[in-house]
């Protein structure tokens, strides 16, 4: 019986992990309740608790959902990626920042509930999380290094700005589009791909491709 039970086992928290996903795509983590969980899996709140001591015991699947996902977005924008589909550093760009902009709003329950939580307690640190850093965004640096001829130490520290700086953005148009400041800049999400891409692009083709190293 015990493979009967082990199926019965992993297809109720499958039940409860996507009643949790459809419950986040409606509040915040802080607003649901156990009760509503169980009455949104179709279960008892027994079989809840059974397996998750409480609310807070789910997060590291939540975490856990929210690494997938930013390493399949990773995924897309690899050197090999973005060469093979651009032709110069505007259209490079413009892949990096659509990919994240895309993979933000098709994900925005679960990447909304891990930045707010970050925002919360701030005291955990960004690795325990899973939270871009600046080793994130070391596929960049090759890309600028190809289309805009820089030297691998300008390439990595633009990089890195370049990528915190893309984050920023398309975080406050895919999670909180009705809030400002996303709410406020009424653009098409090409025109925002474009005019971001030719923003950064503009500044590594004139401030740091001239800066000193």
């Amino acid at each position: 019986a015990l493979p009967a039970y082990q199926a019965r086992s992993k297809e109720t928290s499958s039940r409860i992990t996507r009643a949790l996903e459809a419950l986040l795509c409606e509040k915040s983590f802080e607003q649901i309740t156990m009760a509503e969980l169980a009455k949104k899996a179709e279960l008892t709140p027994g079989a809840i608790y059974r397996r998750f001591e409480n609310k807070d015991a789910l997060l590291p699947y939540i975490f856990a959902r929210y690494r997938d996902e930013l390493s399949s977005w990773l995924d897309r924008v690899t050197p090999e990626e973005i060469t093979q589909r651009a032709t110069c550093l505007h259209e490079a760009l413009s892949i990096v920042i659509s990919e994240t902009l895309k993979c933000f709003q098709t994900h925005a329950h679960i990447f909304r509930t891990v930045h707010l939580y970050g925002r919360l307690h701030p005291e955990l640190p960004i690795k325990d999380i899973g939270l871009p850093n600046n080793e994130t965004f070391a596929p960049i640096g090759p890309v600028l290094t190809l289309f805009a001829e820089l030297p691998a130490k300008k390439a990595k520290r633009a990089s890195q700005f370049i990528g915190h700086t893309i984050v920023a953005p398309c975080t406050e148009r895919a999670l909180y589009p009705k809030q400002l400041p996303a709410s406020g800049l009424r653009v098409s999400d090409r025109d925002f791909v474009f005019e971001l891409a030719a923003m950064f692009t503009a500044w590594v083709e004139t401030d740091v491709a001239q800066r000193p190293i």
